[in-house]
């Protein structure tokens, strides 16, 4: 999980989170993005695809893993091109169950007590900070950026509430007049879906996404037999699945969870929005 600081006093706010404006614009379609989907949309100005098509991913090895087109034998180790925040990861599993196993950067900054009057400066891709600035003097002197009425200082990580999507970096080069999908000191969030829940995939179970509109879902709802289906919506060509069950645009997958509403809205894949706002489901 990532930091970002903001200034004048620093504070440590854990954030979740494709240059494509359907990734930036359509909340909970980042699933779709990280398995590489292609979207489909029923008009071509329309700005959020109807649907995508998807790769088979039962159709996968299940006595491997997977990740960005290669397979890994179990006790293979992956060190490069892993989301913000993950030091390496192993292929690991038993039987048709495989997945990889993952050791985490673990940041000074986020078990000590926080120097409340400096700056901690970070990259785009650092998951802990390069350089802390006290000295009042010099942190006059950093270049400083806004963003949705707060104020941050050169090398501060900036979570775009319009694009919860992309993270930036205050540089000079930052211009929050600019769209993040053109900016310099901007890039997509990896959430990392396929590295850590392919396995989830394989075994039918669907994206939960929070109420709180951040970018990650970051569990998946599987299978039950208890799980029913209120067939609700309009035929149609295109359906959802769940496991082996087919659901219509607008039905629903009834659960004895009252904080999880799941439905088909965009094809091929039911999905969940878990309640964590309310007193009763936080």
């Amino acid at each position: 999980m990532e930091m970002f600081v903001a200034v004048k006093f620093v504070i440590f706010i854990g954030a979740l989170a494709s240059l494509s404006d359907a990734f930036q614009t359509c909340p909970g379609h980042k699933h779709y993005e990280e398995l590489k989907c292609t979207p489909i949309r029923d008009k071509p100005d329309d700005k959020c695809p109807s649907r995508y098509e998807c790769p088979d991913f039962k159709a996968l090895d299940r006595s491997v893993c997977h990740l960005n087109g290669k397979k890994y034998n179990i006790g293979n180790n992956v060190s490069t091109s892993l989301p913000t925040c993950t030091k390496s990861c192993s292929c690991d599993g038993a039987e048709d169950e495989f997945g990889f196993s993952c050791e985490f950067d673990e940041c000074a900054e986020a078990k000590d007590k926080p120097k409340l009057h400096c700056a901690y400066q970070f990259t785009i891709d650092s998951c802990c900070s390069t350089n802390t600035v006290c000295d009042k003097d010099e942190i006059d002197k950093l270049h400083r950026c806004w963003h949705n009425g707060h104020q941050f200082v050169e090398g501060n990580l900036i979570y775009p509430t319009n694009a919860p999507c992309y993270k930036c970096l205050c540089d000079k080069n930052y211009d929050n007049n600019t769209d993040v999908s053109e900016s310099k000191s901007c890039k997509p969030v990896d959430c990392g879906i396929e590295l850590h829940q392919l396995n989830y995939l394989q075994l039918g179970c669907i994206p939960v996404y929070f109420d709180d509109g951040l970018c990650c879902p970051f569990e998946f709802k599987c299978p039950i037999e208890t799980d029913l289906i209120e067939e609700i919506g309009v035929k149609s060509e295109h359906v959802c699945k769940y496991a082996d069950r087919s659901l219509n645009i607008g039905d629903k997958i009834k659960t004895a969870d009252q904080c999880l509403e799941c439905s088909c809205e965009v094809p091929p894949m039911a999905q969940c929005i878990r309640t964590i706002t309310t007193e009763k489901c936080h």
